[in-house]
């Protein structure tokens, strides 16, 4: 048997996204597009049809495994890392400039079978994005009305997508607190700002007498209190498993992804493990709660991942990335490798 030195690694995949240029952001789009190919030889896992009063339209007016989905997906996942890339390196939470964040954000989002799916937690990430985007620019703001309404607005229209993200305010509450010193009108704000997606779907609906569509959609079949999903998903013990270790390895690398970082940056950053709290809360109140609603922990998990790796040397990186890559790759492709 032939060992390979890791010191003649042929495989540097890290090496591209260790850079300055923005335009290898690029890279993403193809990262993502070999991560999302499953759509062309298995077919999907099932999710849960309806999430929330918008999430039944995405979820069910394509083919999953048509090509439209594929692209699609491919360009909602770039979307998300070049965000996630744009607000690490604005507020300089990493160690150093590179695009590390948005690549482990893809990685983990494409881990599992169940999250190749045309899924509304797609577009819910990219506004809980934009969410984090705006608390973290009301740090020490004197006048903040219109960014706070915004992620009021952000959260509200998220969870006519998902809806357990309504309680992502609780986080958000935190997070302005933790920003600055919140005050009951900047409470109020928020609130109202999370009001008015429901306000006009109200009147809609009402408008077209549809008033019971809407609260079964949205209340109905969307909301629930530890209510699992029925469908039974093949090793749902190891792919949670591995989430925990995830979890464990970024709450373990806290102290170190603090150094020598200024108090604004620490806010910032405990900003990204409160939201990993607000996802677990979120589990408790969303019907028909499945594998699927792993991907909230996507984004800080791939942020706080790629903190990891930024201290690891470039070999031994390249060989831990591997191993995540493979054994991503085995956990898409089981059936295909493994049938039944």
């Amino acid at each position: 048997m032939v060992i390979l030195p890791l010191n003649q690694h042929p495989v540097k995949v890290l090496f591209l996204f260790r850079t300055r240029q923005t335009l290898f952001n690029l890279l993403l789009l193809i990262y993502a597009a070999i991560l999302q190919l499953r759509t062309f030889f298995l077919p999907p896992v099932e999710i849960p049809a309806v999430q929330g009063l918008l999430s039944f339209p995405i979820s069910n007016s394509f083919d999953p495994g048509s090509a439209t989905v594929f692209f699609f997906r491919t360009f909602l996942l770039f979307v998300e890392g070049f965000l996630i890339n744009e607000i690490v390196a604005r507020n300089r939470i990493a160690g150093e400039y590179n695009l590390l964040p948005g690549l482990f954000f893809i990685l983990i989002a494409s881990f599992i079978p169940e999250f190749i799916q045309l899924s509304p937690l797609h577009l819910v990430n990219i506004l809980l994005l934009l969410t984090l985007r705006e608390l973290y620019e009301t740090y020490r703001l004197n006048e903040a009305a219109t960014r706070i309404i915004n992620i009021g607005l952000l959260i509200g229209i998220s969870s006519l997508f998902y809806f357990s993200t309504l309680f992502f305010l609780l986080w958000a509450i935190n997070g302005i607190n933790t920003m600055r010193s919140l005050k009951l009108k900047e409470v109020i704000m928020l609130l109202s700002g999370a009001l008015i997606p429901y306000i006009f779907a109200f009147t809609w609906f009402f408008w077209h007498d549809q008033l019971p569509f809407f609260y079964e959609r949205q209340f109905g079949n969307a909301a629930g209190f530890l209510v699992w999903s029925a469908t039974t998903y093949y090793g749902a013990p190891f792919k949670l498993a591995i989430f925990g270790l995830f979890i464990i390895i970024t709450l373990a690398g806290y102290s170190s992804f603090m150094l020598r970082k200024t108090n604004k940056e620490v806010k910032k950053i405990d900003l990204l493990y409160s939201f990993m709290l607000a996802s677990a809360l979120a589990l408790f109140f969303q019907a028909n709660v499945g594998l699927s609603h792993l991907l909230l922990l996507s984004m800080p998990l791939g942020i706080l991942l790629s903190f990891s790796f930024e201290g690891i040397r470039n070999r031994w990186g390249e060989f831990l990335h591997l191993l995540l890559l493979v054994l991503t790759l085995l956990l898409q492709y089981r059936l295909f490798l493994f049938p039944a």
